[in-house]
């Protein structure tokens, strides 16, 4: 491992971490030391920062174990036994148990393996951690357009996460959608969100496929046209749906040749995201360009056709029919489709639109009404 070995995957903070893990395994106090001879973290708060001078015939013995037995016989130790501490067969450390030698000692070896196995668990995490945190920086250079200043060779690092240098390129957005439930909401942001994260990122690291996630949303670049990355996407959010109880919302760019056209894409997949307000689904943005177009549109102008066109709505019937009229338009006015989505006779769609029609005058089925009323229902 090299000479850093031991600073960097056994320091105060991860020797701290490993003694939260073991304290309750057994009854008699652990040690954890360093190379210098110095008790870096222990379950005997008195002793920490305390020289340790058996640990370092330990250390300077190339492993040898040392056994205590009594108080003082060498400097800063109390009676017990003290054995090495193995990372990638390199020496890093010693762990030591206080207690009578004869008592401790059936449980010393069980002790150092578990330490073993703990430090090991820690710098799994920190490698991929740690290769996570490199992909997320050049996924950013890419999306920015930071090419130039990338810190970065971009040809060799889109090879390396097996991306074809010449294309073609789009990105694609993926984020959790926010259903207003505390409890679940909750729950998605402590463990289960470390599950999905998990579980998309695992289902999308195959070939000419990029994905990190940022902290708020997933990242995806690809080589894959969109009726391919549609596909792939809308599979996996109906399985996260149907395994986790997730709802998400993707949003795909355009696809450009040159990987230096990549923050076009990204820009498109933002607008959309920007304009569909937490709706679930998939999104080209060739599908969703209109969403695009009406959240240009100034506030005031739809917050006003929004209210002459509800004027003799209740509060309830305006949200059952902006829900109702975007639906609608998503699906292309299809009534089949209307009543699939909402579990319903195809009748009750029917009756839906000419309920419509007689409270705003707006009839769906004619397409200057149906832009107003869809115009209407994007405030």
């Amino acid at each position: 491992m090299g000479e850093g070995a031991s600073i960097m995957f056994l320091n105060k903070n991860i020797a701290e971490k490993i003694i939260l893990e073991l304290k309750d395994a057994i009854e008699y106090h652990i040690n954890i030391i360093n190379n210098n001879g110095f008790i870096i973290a222990s379950t005997d708060l008195q002793r920490v920062d305390g020289y340790h001078e058996g640990a370092l015939i330990v250390i300077e013995n190339d492993g040898t174990e040392i056994i205590v037995e009594y108080d003082e016989q060498y400097r800063g130790c109390k009676k017990g036994v003290n054995l090495p501490i193995y990372f990638s067969n390199e020496l890093v450390g010693v762990v030591g148990l206080t207690g009578n030698p004869n008592e401790v000692v059936k449980y010393a070896r069980i002790i150092k393996k578990m330490t073993e196995m703990v430090l090991y668990e820690h710098f799994d995490l920190w490698n991929r951690t740690s290769r996570e945190q490199v992909k997320l920086l050049f996924v950013n250079d890419l999306i920015s357009g930071n090419l130039h200043s990338s810190f970065f060779n971009v040809e060799e690092r889109l090879q390396k996460y097996n991306l074809n240098t010449k294309g073609p390129y789009n990105v694609a957005l993926l984020k959790v959608v926010e259903t207003g439930n505390e409890l679940i909401n909750s729950k998605i942001n402590d463990a289960k969100q470390n599950i999905v994260t998990n579980y998309i990122l695992d289902k999308l690291s195959y070939r000419n496929i990029l994905a990190v996630y940022n902290g708020n949303l997933f990242v995806i670049i690809t080589n894959l046209d969109i009726e391919s990355v549609t596909k792939e996407i809308e599979y996996l959010i109906s399985k996260l749906k149907e395994i986790h109880g997730v709802s998400l919302l993707s949003t795909i760019g355009n696809t450009y040749d040159f990987y230096g056209d990549i923050p076009k894409s990204y820009n498109e997949c933002i607008s959309i995201l920007e304009s569909l307000n937490q709706r679930e689904g998939v999104y080209p943005f060739y599908k969703a360009a209109l969403n695009v177009a009406i959240s240009k549109i100034p506030e005031a102008y739809k917050k006003t056709l929004k209210n002459q066109v509800f004027a003799e709505c209740t509060n309830e019937e305006i949200k059952e029919f902006v829900n109702f009229i975007q639906d609608y338009v998503l699906l292309n006015g299809s009534l089949n489709l209307l009543a699939k989505k909402n579990h319903v006779h195809k009748n009750t769609v029917q009756y839906k639109i000419q309920k419509l029609k007689d409270k705003t005058d707006y009839d769906l089925r004619i397409y200057k009404d149906m832009l107003l009323l869809y115009l209407a229902s994007n405030y």
